[in-house]
Parts: C-alpha cells; sequence; structure tokens
C-alpha cells in the first residue's frame, strides 16, 4: 500500500472511533521497522519488533488529543493482531500535563512495556508515562529527569506537581524520586542517576537502541577530536565530559582499575555527547608517582563492537574489533 494512502488512512481512521474495526482489518499498519506505519504524522508510529511483537513509538512534544490517539491506535492494533502492543518506546521532552496522565493510564490498563532507547529523553510528563510500563527499560545512554510541573492546563502548578506525584507513587516509584519531582523547581530537571532507576524496577541495557535505527561504524579522527576541543587541555575536557558520565551512571560513574604489581592505575568514564547515539569512553592510566602514561578517547559504534581511538598526546590513531571472545583485535591506524 502506498506510503501516502496509508497516512491518509492513518488519519480518516484517526477520526472516529467507529472506523477503527475496519482500519484494522485492511492491515494498515503492517510495516515492518524499516517501513514505519503512521498512526499519527509525526508523532506516533507502529513496527513489528524484530520477534514479530507490535510495538509504538512516541516521539516528540506531548499535545492536547495525544491521551486519544495512543488509545486509540493500542486499541485498532489490538483488536488486528492478537496480543495486541507490547511495548512503547519514548522519546519526549513531556508537554501538557493531562495528555502524559490519560496516557499513562493507558499504558498501565494496557499492561504495555515502556522503553527509553539510548540517546532518547524522557522528562517531565513523559517520565509519568514511563513509570505507568508494566515492565521498565532504559539504555546505558538514555536521560530520564523529573521537575515539578508550571501552571498547565488551567491548574495551579502546585495541585499538578503534587497530583503527578501520587500517580507515580501509585505505579511504584520509590519516595527518593517523587521527592526529587516535587522539590525540582520546573525551569530545572533532576536527571535521573543508574541508581535511581534501578531503585524503581528499571531494567538497565547495555544496548537499547530505538527501533530501526541503523548501525555503523564511529568516526572519530585526530583532526575531528582536535577541532572540537582547540584550545582546552585535557584536564578541561575530562571535567566538562565527566559531568556528563554522571548525568548518566551516577556516583559510581568512574572505574579505578589498579595493576596487582601496583606500577600504575586506570581510570576511565563513559559519556554520550548530546545528539549522539554513540558512546565515548575517556581512559587515563597513571604510574604510581601519578604521572600520565597514557590519555586516550575512544568512540564505540552501537553495538559497542568497534572502537576508534586516538592517544591524546601523540594523536596516533587506531581501531579495533571485538572478537567472539570477548578480547579486541587491533587494526591499523590512519
Amino acid at each position: 500500500m502506498p506510503l501516502r494512502l496509508l497516512a491518509s488512512l492513518a488519519n480518516f481512521c484517526s477520526a472516529s472511533f467507529g472506523l477503527i474495526v475496519f482500519c484494522a482489518t485492511i492491515g494498515m499498519a503492517q510495516l515492518s521497522l524499516a517501513q514505519l506505519s503512521l498512526v499519527d504524522a509525526a508523532e506516533l508510529a507502529s513496527a513489528d519488533s524484530e520477534d514479530g511483537k507490535t510495538i509504538l513509538l512516541l516521539e516528540g512534544e506531548i499535545e492536547h488529543g495525544d491521551g486519544e490517539k495512543l488509545d486509540l491506535s493500542i486499541f485498532a492494533l489490538d483488536v488486528r493482531k492478537r496480543g495486541g502492543v507490547s511495548a512503547l518506546y519514548l522519546n519526549s521532552p513531556g508537554g501538557a500535563h493531562r495528555e502524559a496522565v490519560r496516557m499513562a493510564e493507558v499504558v498501565k490498563r494496557y499492561k504495555i512495556s515502556t522503553f527509553v532507547a539510548d540517546g532518547a529523553e524522557c522528562a517531565s510528563g513523559c517520565f509519568t508515562i514511563f513509570a505507568a510500563g508494566h515492565e521498565k527499560f532504559a539504555g546505558f545512554g538514555a536521560a530520564i529527569g523529573v521537575h515539578a510541573s508550571s501552571r498547565n492546563d488551567g491548574s495551579e502548578a502546585h495541585d499538578t506537581t503534587f497530583e503527578t506525584a501520587r500517580l507515580v507513587s501509585a505505579f511504584g516509584v520509590p519516595p527518593a524520586i517523587v521527592g526529587k519531582l516535587v522539590l525540582t523547581p520546573p525551569d530545572r530537571m533532576a536527571w535521573l542517576s543508574r541508581d535511581d532507576l534501578q531503585s524503581m524496577d528499571v531494567r538497565i541495557a547495555g544496548l537499547l537502541r530505538w527501533p530501526g535505527a541503523t548501525v555503523a561504524a564511529p568516526r572519530l579522527t585526530p583532526f575531528e577530536a582536535v577541532a572540537g576541543l582547540k584550545g582546552r587541555v585535557w584536564e578541561f575536557y575530562v571535567e566538562e565530559v565527566s559531568e556528563r558520565s554522571r548525568r548518566i551512571y551516577g556516583p559510581d560513574y568512574l572505574r579505578e582499575i589498579c595493576h596487582p604489581s601496583g606500577l600504575f592505575c586506570t581510570r576511565s568514564f563513559y559519556y554520550f555527547d548530546k545528539d549522539d547515539e554513540f558512546a565515548t569512553r575517556v581512559t587515563t592510566v597513571e604510574d604510581m608517582s601519578g604521572n600520565s602514561v597514557l590519555r586516550g578517547v575512544c568512540k564505540f559504534n552501537a553495538d559497542r563492537n568497534v572502537r576508534s581511538c586516538f592517544d591524546w598526546d601523540t594523536l596516533q590513531q587506531h581501531h579495533a574489533n571485538r572478537e567472539p571472545g570477548g578480547g579486541w583485535q587491533e587494526g591499523a591506524g590512519e
């Protein structure tokens, strides 16, 4: 079926509840991950996962009417395909409070699992939807945040905030996170650490891509690295990017391993650039006197089985592929 006709049918079907069953029977949502079907032109799409289950992808700011669209979309897919929707992937900065609450109630009613993939953001009202998930999953590079509500939907900000707090508490969100939601001003964001997420039974995945995302080898040449860091010394660079790592992984973001002989210690951490789905690792190796032996930066592909690295001091570059046994096979430098 042509994609333009499919989009027209999607809009036509969403206009009337009585037409949902008819639209489901013509198979309007039967597209693979490579060609997503349109439930809403820019914000809500459906896809079949690799194991044949139906998933929904929600992207963008939550606006008036999105709660109804989600409800009707799930109903249509439930009629068409036994088992209905199994998962909802989220990438949203939040939006209309009432719509977020309704969407959360829909997710809870249908017992749908919620996902925030690597590189995706789920904040403010989106967190309410995420918390409603039957099971909850987040990638290492996911950004999930909470804050108090501003005046919205004609209600007082105070009342809206405590309504959200009561709702997510009923979903099993621990008091510590609820406290961050209530106490963080509307113009700020409390980004949840890995420990925060695990305390609310979120499963942290080492690799969780947005469905349909392409896998590509990373590009990190010395020229690109130096051009982006011009005028900065190593200490300033580490100070800047380590803060991003702390926001993702929490206080235990830094990994320190010392050689049994005591000759040197290695300190490293991972971070994600803004709008970058690939992880970057920063490593410092010091001898027993605290002198730097190696300062390096590596960027990994989405599957973390290919890396491109360079030495900060010499700008020597090298690539490596992960072998089946877990080791790395080094390649030639450029």
